[in-house]
């Protein structure tokens, strides 16, 4: 049961960031170099940071340094969709 409510709270926070993203207009309009043939919302890897979260509150953070490696690659990650 606990499995059923993180998935279907993470299914809404993708919901929830696809507005935002599109407000926001984080988006990938396609061009001759892109693998995409029409717009794409970008930086919704986000929402795996989030469970993976879930996964370390819960679990009384067992492995603090992989949390923090995890940190810094979603903010990169994040940032560069934005750009």
């Amino acid at each position: 049961m606990y499995y059923l409510l993180i998935l279907v709270l993470l299914f809404l926070a993708e919901l929830f960031y696809f507005k935002v993203a599109d407000r926001c207009n984080i988006i990938d309009k396609p061009n001759e170099r892109s693998s995409h043939t029409k717009v794409t919302l970008r930086g919704g890897g986000i929402i795996f940071y989030f469970g993976a979260l879930a996964y370390f509150l819960t679990s009384g953070f067992e492995y603090p340094w992989f949390l923090l490696a995890l940190t810094l690659v979603t903010f990169i990650s994040f940032v560069d969709d934005i750009k």
